[in-house]
């Protein structure tokens, strides 16, 4: 997940297509992006908006907690989410910690978490890969980390999923 913001309002609509290197691109953000800039976006870095790739990904349930807002430590939101059925618990180097569920039990992972009184950043589905495309090619990273840094700075994006996977040491070079 490369952008995620607390999108108010109306109901985010659907964007998709094929990046740098094959790798695919799914997005929402709020309705009336410019297509022909997101066109032209995809196009100066190597790929094709508005290929279908909706296909390549699953619908999953994702819970974001804040560890300064809530208090939590790591290994409490491990114990409450797997308690709960989560697949899986994530931790960034910052604030948020994530909890990934089927669908079908997001609600019982929210109904936990508000029993132990753990305040949510946010609740919802979103789509993650099935599958993730290696990307070794120096010039394929240069392409899809520059198409990152273009979408991740439009305001109108609200969430955005990719499917590509870098080594650490590759990625290092770049960053």
């Amino acid at each position: 997940r490369c952008v995620y913001r607390n999108g108010e309002g109306e109901e985010p609509v659907l964007y998709q297509g094929m990046g740098p290197g094959n790798t695919s691109f799914i997005f929402y953000g709020v309705s009336g992006l410019d297509e022909t800039e997101l066109a032209d976006c995809f196009a100066r870095h190597g790929g094709k908006y508005g290929q279908r790739v909706e296909w390549m990904y699953q619908k999953r349930g994702q819970v974001l907690v804040s560890k300064f807002q809530s208090g939590v430590d790591e290994n409490t939101l491990v114990l409450e989410g797997i308690g709960a059925g989560a697949d899986d618990v994530r931790f960034d180097d910052g604030d948020l910690m994530e909890i990934v569920v089927k669908s079908a039990k997001l609600q019982s992972v929210i109904d936990i978490l508000d029993l132990e009184d753990i305040p949510l950043v946010w609740a919802g589905n979103i789509l993650v890969p099935r599958d993730l495309v290696p990307v070794q090619d120096d010039e394929t990273i240069t392409q899809i980390l520059s198409f990152l840094d273009e979408m991740t700075a439009n305001p109108g994006i609200v969430n955005l999923t990719a499917d590509f996977w870098i080594l650490d040491e590759k990625l290092e070079r770049f960053v």
